[in-house]
């Protein structure tokens, strides 16, 4: 009897594996909703909607409608198949999602590493040496500037001066009104005058490439028609910012940033 007792706990323990391994085995192989098509072709999904003119379809990532004139045959899904298949489309979206977000953030490092890179390549260009041409007039020597970004003027160097200088007409060309919009100072120029100016803050100052933001220089009033320097003077407000030495075999002035 007790023998019986455990063939049958023993029998009972197998059919219910059996049952489980049969139901899993199903699901795994669920069967979808298939449109036997009268052109002969055929297609899988899950009836979405049906009515007595058409079948729509979904096929996991979108729809279709089908005319019920061009379909040959229906073979349905049972609940626990249609169960299975969209939680395998859910997990194959979520599959894709995580596929998508790990191509997308590694795009996204791409990108930072090569602005990043950029970036280290941008600054250090800024302290290479830059070269100009310079030019002699009546012993001193000029070099063509660019102020602010989009005036050209040519500055005689002066290192005694501490500022960069410029005439009237020069602020003028830069959109500067220099009577409203600087400060009163006295400048000393070369022969030991001291005049009245405007000092004002130019955006930058470069030349060949080698640029300085905020530049301060002083303006001079109108009726300096002919100071005797062009458009102005390049003084040090400008140069300090720089290690610079001159080129005469090549006639070139050479600017390196300070660091």
């Amino acid at each position: 009897m007790l023998s019986l007792r455990i063939l049958n706990k023993s029998l009972g323990a197998f059919i219910s594996v059996f049952t489980l391994f049969c139901i899993f085995s199903h699901a795994g192989n669920a069967l979808a909703d298939t449109l036997f098509l009268k052109n002969g072709r055929s297609i899988e999904g899950l009836i979405k909607e049906e009515s007595s003119r058409y079948i729509e379809l979904n096929v996991g990532f979108g729809t279709v409608r089908f005319e019920k004139n061009l379909i040959e045959e229906i073979r349905r899904s049972t609940p626990l198949e249609a169960a299975e298949i969209e939680n395998r489309w859910e997990r194959e979206r979520l599959k894709a999602e995580r596929t998508k977000a790990v191509a997308e953030e590694g795009r996204q490092r791409s990108i930072e590493a090569w602005r990043e890179k950029r970036e280290s390549e941008k600054i250090e260009a800024q302290y290479e040496p830059k070269s100009a041409g310079i030019a002699k007039k009546s012993g001193q020597i000029a070099v063509e500037a660019v102020l602010n970004g989009k005036a050209k003027a040519s500055l005689v160097l002066d290192t005694g001066a501490s500022l960069v200088m410029l005439t009237a007409a020069t602020a003028r060309k830069l959109g500067i009104d220099a009577a409203k919009e600087g400060a009163d100072i006295q400048i000393q120029v070369a022969d030991g005058r001291r005049i009245n100016a405007k000092f004002i803050t130019l955006e930058s100052v470069a030349i060949s490439g080698a640029e300085a933001k905020n530049v301060e220089a002083a303006v001079l009033p109108d009726e300096v028609v002919d100071p005797g320097f062009g458009d102005g003077l390049l003084g040090m407000s400008y140069l300090r910012r720089f290690n610079f030495h001159f080129d005469y075999e090549n006639e070139r002035l050479v600017l390196e940033k300070n660091r």
